[in-house]
């Protein structure tokens, strides 16, 4: 019986492999399928002419797309590229706002239930393209829906052109702060906060105490007050470690507010020392600066390898 039990174990472990293998085989057999679905109807997007094959994309995108398996295909943004130019394929005629910003409401609604990892990349893909064909309040209005603001796409919204302003700086040239003297090339984190808001003392506090590492690591870091009371922004701003703190009274009428799309406080930027936007992040861990070798121990290094 003893010699039995290897043969059965190995039996099992066949039998696993075997359903591991037809299980594999047929989601790949599965992605295929829906990658070639995928590509058959992007092409569809590119020749369709009539109203009959237009409406039938619609309704395609609108309630079947698997966006995530699109996102994992090459055609990604050539897809969503065509598929806004589905809307505009007559320039004697203008771009369909009502109906566009309709639809797109109620793909985010579904994308949100099913593939909730996917609402970023698709807002900021068609966000770039949107832009890029003069659709700004479009854009705006898309964009804010994914924040759970619900505006219609004519409106002149403040807060949707900041939170459209706020998905494009990434990447891009830092815009330069109004009443900074000096920018200097090191990384800096910028703080947006106002003094009243406990969430902001909360990450200014926490700041405050790690900030002789991050001068250590060659980090500047500036604040931006919202404040319109001087007494109570001089009151706390004196506490900062920090040299750069910012205040002109105007909160968020402030053009520095304006410039980097703040809607809400604390908003922070994390600048790289080539002076592009990074990223925003929500917590100084976040941004994975503690993380990063000070520049007192770098020189240490340097000066060891030359002896």
């Amino acid at each position: 019986m003893k010699r039995n039990i290897p043969y059965r174990i190995s039996a099992y472990i066949c039998i696993i492999v075997l359903l591991s293998a037809i299980s594999c085989s047929h989601n790949q057999s599965r992605s295929y399928e829906n990658y070639t679905e995928i590509e058959n109807r992007y092409y569809q997007l590119k020749s369709a002419n009539t109203d009959t094959e237009k409406g039938a994309l619609k309704a395609y995108v609108c309630d079947t797309l698997n966006f995530a398996e699109l996102y994992d295909s090459p055609l990604w943004d050539k897809f969503i590229d065509d598929w806004i130019s589905l809307f505009s394929k007559n320039p004697a005629q203008a771009f369909p706002t009502e109906e566009f910003t309709y639809i797109s409401k109620r793909i985010l609604d579904r994308v949100a239930i099913e593939n909730p990892e996917i609402i970023e990349p698709l807002v900021h893909t068609s966000t770039e393209i949107l832009i890029g064909i003069g659709q700004k309040k479009i854009a705006a209005c898309i964009v804010a829906y994914s924040n759970g603001i619900n505006i219609r796409a004519n409106d002149d919204s403040e807060i949707a052109m900041r939170l459209l302003t706020a998905m494009m700086l990434p990447g891009t040239k830092a815009p330069a702060l109004i009443g900074l003297k000096r920018a200097g090339n090191k990384e800096k984190l910028i703080i947006f906060y106002d003094s009243n808001c406990s969430d902001c003392k909360s990450l200014l506090s926490n700041i405050s105490d790690r900030y002789k590492e991050l001068s250590e690591k060659g980090i500047d870091v500036i604040s931006l007050s919202a404040d319109t009371d001087k007494t109570l922004y001089t009151k706390y701003a004196k506490n900062f470690p920090w040299k750069n703190k910012l205040c002109d009274y105007q909160s968020f009428s402030s053009g520095n507010f304006k410039n980097y799309g703040v809607a809400a406080v604390p908003t922070m930027y994390l600048i790289g020392s080539d002076g592009l936007v990074v990223d925003r992040f929500d917590t100084l861990e976040e941004t994975d600066l503690l993380n990063k070798e000070s520049d007192i121990k770098i020189i240490n290094n340097e000066k060891k390898a030359l002896r």
